[in-house]
């Protein structure tokens, strides 16, 4: 299940798993050019049909590369402008979810790039990162706001926080438990 695989990114590389380090190159604008190396990776992910998706903070766009790492275009084809991708998820049914935090969207997109449902910007302040729990709800962490509890239509469901809670970043236990990172504190909390 190429999509569920375990996705690291760090600055300049994507860790597919614990032993397959990718590193990409953009093509160059003009043919005598030297290709320029993606060295300003923020987030990354593995879609089912196995491109690997890479954010790039440098373009301020989503590439889309193949398995070997040659270049296939942004994500989504169309351009849809700048954006500040944070988080790349891929859903159970092989969605396709991106965090932006500025202009504060979560979308969800079919492999294709074709847009299916979005979250935002209204109900978020500033969005750092996003979990899925194995029904499709999004949980967000939002450092204003708490933890946006949303279901997969994208209707808020709830909101977890405590008093002077600096979400930023969330996930969930297999017990169901929602772990949250504050800033504030510098703790992980633990909320059933």
């Amino acid at each position: 299940d190429r999509g569920r695989e375990v996705v690291f990114a760090s600055s300049d590389a994507v860790y597919l798993g614990t032993r397959d380090v990718r590193r990409f190159l953009f093509p160059p604008e003009k043919a005598d050019d030297d290709p320029e190396r993606v060295d300003n990776i923020v987030a990354a992910a593995l879609t089912v049909g196995g491109s690997i998706l890479v954010s790039d903070e440098d373009r301020d766009r989503v590439l889309r590369f193949d398995p070997k790492g040659k270049y296939l275009g942004t994500f989504p084809p169309h351009d849809i402008g700048e954006r500040s991708v944070t988080r790349i998820l891929v859903d159970p049914e092989g969605g396709i979810l991106t965090l932006d935090r500025d202009p504060r969207l979560l979308r969800t997109w079919d492999e294709n790039g074709k847009l299916l449902r979005t979250v935002g910007p209204a109900g978020l302040k500033k969005p750092y990162d996003v979990a899925l729990d194995p029904f499709r709800n999004l949980y967000v962490a939002d450092e204003e706001l708490g933890v946006l509890v949303f279901d997969p239509r994208g209707k808020l469901l709830t909101t977890i926080t405590s008093p002077r809670l600096k979400a930023r970043a969330v996930t969930l236990e297999a017990s169901g438990a929602v772990l949250v990172y504050d800033r504030r504190s510098e703790r992980l909390l633990r909320f059933r």
